[in-house]
């Protein structure tokens, strides 16, 4: 059975990386290969909890200290809209608006980044500061 590997196609902002692609290819010997292709793993069910349980929650309780009640999805959809969102641009009047993307599927690598631009967020306009997860559960234990 052949070894298995993995070629990131997508990069962060969206656009093919034609360059792994055509790397990989050069690299084929002559012969029969059988490609598939699948789609990155969504993130773990743990780091769910960490998200919805911890993370949310603390800067929820940093919005509480500076005056505002937010509801745990009002705190999710804010750091969407500022941390994981698609610009669109009106051709015609060259205006840009930001749409929310939805965190449910984002990769593994791009959920970990959007956890540390809102850890940084936290810790630098809430003053709350959000422990990463091995951090976080050894606190608890």
């Amino acid at each position: 059975m052949p070894t298995p590997f993995t070629i990131l196609i997508k990069s962060e902002d969206g656009k093919y990386n034609g360059t792994a692609i055509r790397k990989f290819y050069d690299s084929l010997k002559p012969g029969r290969y059988e490609l598939s292709a699948k789609r990155m793993n969504k993130r773990s069910n743990q780091a769910n909890r960490y998200y919805w349980g911890y993370l949310i929650v603390e800067a929820q309780r940093g919005f509480r200290d500076i005056g505002h009640d937010l509801s745990k999805e009002e705190v999710h959809e804010f750091f969407k809209s500022r941390f994981n969102y698609q610009e669109i641009v009106n051709e015609q009047t060259g205006e840009i608006i930001s749409l929310p993307r939805s965190t449910a599927n984002l990769p593994k690598y791009e959920f970990s980044e959007y956890i540390g631009k809102i850890q940084q967020f936290c810790a630098e306009w809430l003053n709350v500061v959000i422990l990463d997860p091995n951090q976080q559960t050894a606190l608890w234990e």
